[in-house]
């Protein structure tokens, strides 16, 4: 059966990101005017790009010309460096050491002696100043510049020369200096776009759920196995606390590819991702939540209880185990999920123990309009009119727009990009209560104010039809039938999918003494349910328009024709529909008119089995 739902806006899921962040520095300087290098421009820019997918706000600089470019660059990034947890600097092109300091070198300063690199090369320390004191975050240096020093007579285009190289760097604590080869030896430039060194560190530090210091690891044997052990990269380490993870376990990737499957109906493969991800992270209440989804989809309801139950145990503000919404590509219904719509085997407390954990998150934050129309609904369901009337009220006139936008898509995944009015969805749920309580002016007033901002949202949204429906019922218990018609005939035009609207018509219909209209609308409501592929929908409707022809017309035999359907297919269904016992009623009184007594007292008797024993106390004793 179609479930008459908040329809609001559509949101992709929350995205889960990493709580660090991260800041790069990358510089590659190449043209110089002696000894010229073909690949730190490269270089920096495939490491720039890595570390962007890694989730790091990238400063990049190249061929930088003069000292001072040099430290303006450096220091943009030290001016950011204490609003970061981890900072990483790589750094390709010439660099020397002079008296045991190490030295970068602009590409357009003259160095005709070892006073001028001491004055005019950048010393390392400029650069080390902002990692010294920063010991409980990550530091990375990485000196992709062991070239030899220009003072040597001929500078060329390999950074293979017979110089002394870099000189070692005692880190700092937090902090861990790499080198691209060995302290006091140079390394080559390449013969290909990218260093050796580069091109294995960038493979390297994308890999998953590697330890940082496995990847430096990592890039050793790659490095000599590819240079014939002429080249050994280095690393000093001073880094505290647990491993770092330049890519840890993709957390997000594992939520989207959940969601992914859910939406193709592949929730098998979802349920295994699903136990994979609390495998991998037991304490993230999400996946719990995720699984009970699953579950739920797959009936497995029990199971899917116990993982929403589970969810709120780690976390009581975890919303998706309280209510949670899917709608489908080129599908209109609703799913709901969550402990909302398992109630029924929530046996201890029931509604009122899921209105009592929704008032809890309610609680924990007061601005969850989501939560707040949530309970509005429950409360609603157990016949507590007021108190829904009052929280739905409360919502549309405490919270602004912006607000109920916020609130309400934490709580949806969609398949598609429809749009919705959240302030026509607050006022169809008010008109929806305010019809239950038989409050008939009251419930108008919000149809025409939900359609007011349906329209004004979105004029071709679909959704105004279920508006237009809910009209017609409120003025078919006011007993305004013409009103009602007008309302049916424009919800049916723009839903021409949900039985319900063409037997609530046929039920006007009736009202109006046009039975022939009312019987093809009966027979549309199946042909509906048809087309739908719904069994269930197609037995009960078979039952009521089998009702019909039993109520006012002379032909039983169609009656009994759709009532035997609708019987011999909740049997085979195994349905244990509530609407059974009046089936066989009435197929007891089609008997009873068709003056075969002893069939009607049989099919009495098996309504009585199933809880109604009026007809067969009053007719068969």
């Amino acid at each position: 059966m179609k479930k008459i739902l908040l329809i609001l806006l559509c949101f992709p899921l929350l995205v889960f990101s990493q709580d660090e962040k991260r800041l790069a520095l990358v510089i590659g300087n190449a043209n110089y005017d002696k000894g010229e290098l073909k690949n730190p421009v490269n270089d920096a820019l495939l490491i720039a790009k890595t570390l962007d997918s890694l989730d790091f706000d990238v400063i990049l600089d190249t061929n930088i010309a003069d000292k001072r470019s040099f430290k303006n660059t450096i220091r943009k990034f030290g001016d950011k460096r204490q609003d970061y947890d981890v900072a990483f600097i790589y750094y390709a092109g010439h660099g020397i050491q002079v008296s045991g300091e190490n030295y970068l070198l602009p590409t357009k300063e003259t160095f005709a002696s070892e006073y001028d690199v001491q004055d005019f090369g950048i010393s390392v320390q400029d650069i080390m100043r902002y990692l010294t004191g920063m010991t409980n975050q990550v530091n990375i240096l990485i000196l992709d510049a062991c070239r030899d020093n220009p003072f040597e007579k001929n500078w060329n285009n390999t950074r293979s020369l017979k110089g002394d190289g870099l000189a070692k760097i005692p880190p700092p604590t937090g902090s861990l200096i790499a080198f691209s080869t060995d302290a006091g030896n140079t390394a080559a430039d390449g013969d290909s776009k990218n260093s050796v060194y580069c091109e294995s560190l960038c493979k390297n530090m994308v890999l998953e759920n590697t330890a940082l210091d496995q990847v430096f690891r990592n890039v050793r044997t790659d490095v000599l196995n590819k240079t014939n052990g002429n080249q050994r990269p280095m690393e000093a380490s001073q880094l505290t606390g647990n491993a770092f993870y330049l890519n840890p376990i993709n957390f997000n990737f594992y939520i989207d590819k959940i969601n992914t499957l859910i939406l193709s109906d592949k929730n098998s493969e979802a349920l295994e991702i699903s136990n994979n991800l609390i495998v991998l992270f037991p304490k993230k209440s999400i996946g719990y939540a995720k699984r009970g989804h699953v579950n739920f989809l797959l009936t497995n309801y029990k199971l899917a209880e116990e993982d929403y139950i589970k969810a709120i145990e780690l976390n009581p503000k975890e919303y998706e185990a309280y209510f949670y919404y899917i709608r489908k590509d080129n599908e209109d219904d609703l799913i709901d999920l969550g402990l909302t719509d398992i109630t029924e085997l929530y046996t201890e407390k029931g509604i009122s123990g899921v209105v009592v954990l929704i008032d809890k998150l309610i609680e924990n934050d007061p601005k969850d309009t989501e939560a707040r129309i949530q309970l509005a609904r429950l409360k609603s369901d157990v016949g507590q009119y007021k108190d829904a009337i009052n929280e739905l009220k409360y919502i549309l006139y405490n919270f602004d727009q912006e607000t109920l936008n916020h609130y309400q898509k934490k709580h949806y995944l969609f398949g598609n990009n429809r749009s919705e009015s959240t302030l026509g969805a607050i006022h169809i749920q008010l008109s929806y209560v305010y019809s239950y309580n038989k409050q008939y002016e009251e419930a108008l007033f919000h149809c025409k104010e939900s359609l007011k901002h349906t329209l004004h949202h979105n004029p071709a949204n679909p959704d105004r039809g279920y508006i237009y429906f809910n009209q017609g019922e409120i003025y078919y218990e006011l007993e305004e039938y013409d009103k009602a018609l007008e309302q049916y005939n424009l919800s049916i035009e723009v839903v021409d999918f949900d039985p319900s609207f063409f037997y609530s018509r046929s039920a006007c219909y009736r009202k109006m003494g046009n039975y022939s209209a009312a019987e093809i609308d009966h027979s549309k409501s199946i042909k509906v349910s048809e087309m739908n592929g719904d069994e269930v929908e197609i037995a009960y409707y078979s039952f009521l328009r089998g009702n019909f022809y039993y109520k006012f017309t002379e032909d039983m035999l169609k009656a009994l024709n759709d009532v035997n359907y609708a019987i011999l297919k909740f049997n085979e269904l195994n349905n244990e529909s509530k609407n059974r016992p009046a089936i066989y009623i009435t197929r007891g009184k089609i008997y009873n008119k068709l003056g075969n007594n002893e069939l009607m007292c049989e099919d009495y008797k098996k309504a009585c089995e199933l809880g109604d024993c009026e007809m067969f106390n009053t007719h068969c004793k």
